[in-house]
């Protein structure tokens, strides 16, 4: 099992840098046409989506760099990548 770097570790344990509560999305992956999305959800948890999932009663649209694109009841949401 590798080990982490202690400055990658802390990087990616900074306290308050993504918002609370609600689903967060913590980035993006693949090749065009293939993409995939990290989420954080309101409970801690994470999920890994890509198009025609179904997270928190939202549809997964599309994921771009950077972007998810989410439909709910007609209604378009996008998330972005938090900048920190």
């Amino acid at each position: 099992m590798a080990t982490t770097a202690p400055a990658a570790a802390q990087a990616a344990t900074q306290q308050d840098v993504l918002p609370s509560g609600g689903m967060v999305l913590l980035g993006t992956m693949g090749a065009e046409g293939a993409k995939s999305a990290l989420v954080r959800m309101s409970n801690g948890t994470t999920e890994r989506v890509e198009p025609g999932d179904t997270v928190a009663r939202f549809t997964v649209t599309a994921v771009a760099e950077g972007r998810l694109y989410l439909q709910r009841k007609g209604e378009t949401t996008v998330l972005g990548v938090p900048q920190g």
